[in-house]
């Protein structure tokens, strides 16, 4: 997920803890504590994604496709993130002073705080398509819940208005405004989100943000997580619908081949319109398949759902048109699944490529080197985010090695 999503997941959870202490904040220590948590949640939250500066460093498309959610977003790293997100109270304290002489039992809650926010950060990430590798030493494989956008605007509704209400400051109420306002414009103009679904988005935040000014404190924070947890259920249980209807139209269009890995992912703030991506085989044929499901319809068909694709590679092209109301396939790639093995086997980028593609092609070029793409992230003919031109030598690798398996079995 995108940082506004799990910053306020760490205010979320920081409030929580506050309102189960039940302790007045008009005390000045309480205050304190009230700030560190605030901040020690926050941070702990984003922790993990300090691998965007180790990547930056290293450089290069492989090394972002390889390291950034890797190491940080590990279990093993927990205890170490912790600590550094503790250290954010612990100057609050020596700042002003009053924190000096908590009690353990404050201590202990920050402490909580810090140890939760990477946890709930790598349980945010494992929910879309990009994946998450959580148990590594132990598993090193790739693990996928295909249920929320990268951004989701739901959440945002759901979880600032009740802190908005919440905090003191002023420059934090403004933030915290700004926010589902931010979500609102995105579901109007992004052309993500037809208007039959932008208008009863735009009622729920709208009545989000009355039900939160007229609740007690308390009653407001579970309003919060209670709304959050409902919109993750809503696509939860859409995403059990969209599969099984994949599944059936993919066996009934192209009998004969077996899937491999089912690519999935809503529209954001739509649970009626999904991305598919089937990756396919059938005995030494591989083959990527891309369309659209509609969940309901009759009230919004697969043709209406909207798709952001400024075009694709030349070689992927519709391979059958197979179209109606409740799916719509745009695009396919059929290649020998032994031109990738043979290129994972004799070329150490393509086989470090591998080790992140999910949905995974190589577009052979008269003359020139292989051009590798992993179809969940080409959306335009030119270069996307997981795209990679092979050097002429197969040894050059200009990468710093990363353990994680590869998605596509065989590669």
């Amino acid at each position: 997920m995108e940082n506004a999503t799990h910053t306020l997941a760490g205010l979320a959870l920081a409030e929580v803890a506050l309102r189960l202490r039940r302790r007045r904040l008009d005390d000045p220590a309480e205050r304190a504590l009230a700030s560190a948590a605030y901040a020690v949640s926050a941070v702990a939250n984003n922790l993990p994604d300090i691998d965007v500066l180790f990547t930056s460093v290293l450089g290069g498309t492989l090394n972002y496709l390889l390291h950034h959610r890797g190491h940080t977003h590990t279990l093993a790293a927990v205890p170490i993130l912790a600590l550094a997100a503790l250290g954010v109270p612990w100057l609050i304290a020596h700042r002003k002073g009053a924190g000096l002489s908590w009690a353990n039992a404050e201590w202990k809650l920050l402490g909580a705080l810090a140890l939760l926010g990477p946890l709930v950060h790598v349980g945010l990430d494992f929910l879309n398509s990009y994946g998450v590798h959580p148990f590594w030493p132990i598993n090193n494989g790739w693990f996928y819940g295909d249920t929320i956008f990268i951004v989701e605007p739901l959440f945002w509704l759901a979880l600032a208005p009740p802190l908005f209400f919440a905090v003191t400051r002023r420059w934090g109420k403004v933030l915290l405004a700004l926010v589902p306002l931010i979500g609102l414009a995105l579901v109007w103009g992004s052309g993500f989100v037809p208007v039959r679904v932008a208008v009863p988005v735009t009622a729920l935040g709208i009545a989000s943000f009355l039900a939160a000014k007229r609740a007690t404190p308390g009653r407001r924070i579970a309003q919060g997580v209670g709304a959050f947890f409902a919109v993750l259920a809503l696509f939860a249980l859409a995403r059990l619908g969209a599969r099984s209807s994949a599944a059936s139209e993919l066996a009934w269009a192209y009998p004969g081949w077996t899937n491999v890995d089912l690519v999935m992912a809503p529209a954001p703030a739509n649970p009626l319109c999904w991305s598919l991506i089937a990756v396919q085989r059938k005995g030494a044929k591989h083959a990527l398949r891309r369309g659209r499901i509609a969940l309901f319809p009759r009230l919004l068909s697969a043709p209406d759902c909207p798709e952001r694709i400024g075009g694709l590679h030349p070689p992927v092209v519709a391979a059958r048109a197979v179209t109606g109301k409740q799916i719509v396939w745009t695009g396919a790639a059929e290649q020998e699944f032994e031109d990738l093995a043979a290129l994972a086997r004799s070329h150490c980028a393509a086989r470090a490529f591998f080790q992140f593609a999910r949905a995974p092609f190589a577009l052979m070029r008269d003359g020139q080197p292989p051009y590798l793409v992993d179809l969940r992230f080409d959306r335009t003919p030119d270069e996307d985010l997981a795209e990679l031109a092979l050097g002429p030598n197969p040894a050059d690798c200009q990468n710093v090695p990363a353990p994680w398996d590869a998605p596509v079995p065989g590669l």
